[in-house]
């Protein structure tokens, strides 16, 4: 299961000291809905679109953006050495597909099949990019909406059963 990391280790890293005391905002620490859909659609972006420093860009956008910066930081460990090269390579097959380029090299290509490495670089970052961009927009849009529906429904049900309950209460006195 995905660890959250607690309020005092994301203020002691060394690479989100430099915003300093508005990390000590509570704003950023609260568990409502809108802050932590705004966190889950951030977390995904820089995930997919930041390659390096994910945490420290994924907190500056949440400090920006108020998001909920623990699931910020938390979400940015879907790409990992396990998740990188199958997602990658899905973005490339999503890229090169609504490219529709034939000549696109394949990734198993070395850059020598490819005719050298800038052409073997730039073929596959093309379609990869492409993909992506839009795998990012997708996966964020969609996780921001379902978070706040799936919230939201929640707490409408809550509310359900709790005046159920005041009315069942109301009749037995």
């Amino acid at each position: 299961m995905l660890k959250i990391p607690p309020k005092e280790q994301l203020l002691e890293n060394k690479w989100v000291k430099w915003i300093g005391p508005k990390l000590h905002h509570p704003e950023f620490w609260v568990w409502s809905r809108r802050n932590v859909a705004t966190g889950v659609a951030l977390g995904f972006f820089c995930a997919f679109m930041v390659p390096l420093g994910q945490i420290p860009v994924a907190i500056a956008l949440g400090v920006m953006l108020r998001a909920n910066l623990p699931v910020c930081a938390a979400l940015t460990f879907i790409t990992n050495p396990f998740t990188t090269p199958a997602i990658f390579y899905g973005a490339y097959e999503i890229g090169s597909y609504l490219l529709s380029v034939d000549n696109i090299p394949a990734p198993y290509l070395s850059p020598s099949e490819a005719g050298g490495w800038v052409e073997w670089a730039l073929g596959l970052g093309k379609p990869t990019f492409l993909g992506l961009s839009l795998i990012t927009l997708i996966v964020s849009s969609l996780s921001y909406f379902l978070v706040r529906t799936v919230w939201g429904l929640k707490t409408r049900l809550q509310w359900v059963n709790r005046a159920k309950k005041r009315l069942a209460k109301v009749k037995n006195v």
